[in-house]
């Protein structure tokens, strides 16, 4: 997926993970702050609108199911 050289970073003691370990920690985290209350408040507005997101859903399984 990406073409960096990340030799440096590993240099620096960056470890590669496994993705589902990472997911893990993030979602572990999330119900830390959720619980601690220290998860920021919701952004209105963030992402796309639910009705147009489903209109394109729709014309790309048209799509791809004519490919």
């Amino acid at each position: 997926m990406h073409q960096s050289d990340v030799s440096r970073a590993l240099e620096w003691g960056l470890r590669i993970r496994p993705v589902a370990e990472t997911v893990a920690d993030c979602w572990t985290w999330v119900q830390q702050i959720d619980a601690e209350g220290t998860a920021p408040a919701p952004r209105d507005a963030v992402g796309m609108d639910p009705q147009r997101e489903a209109q394109l859903l729709a014309l790309w399984r048209t799509q791809a199911g004519s490919a």
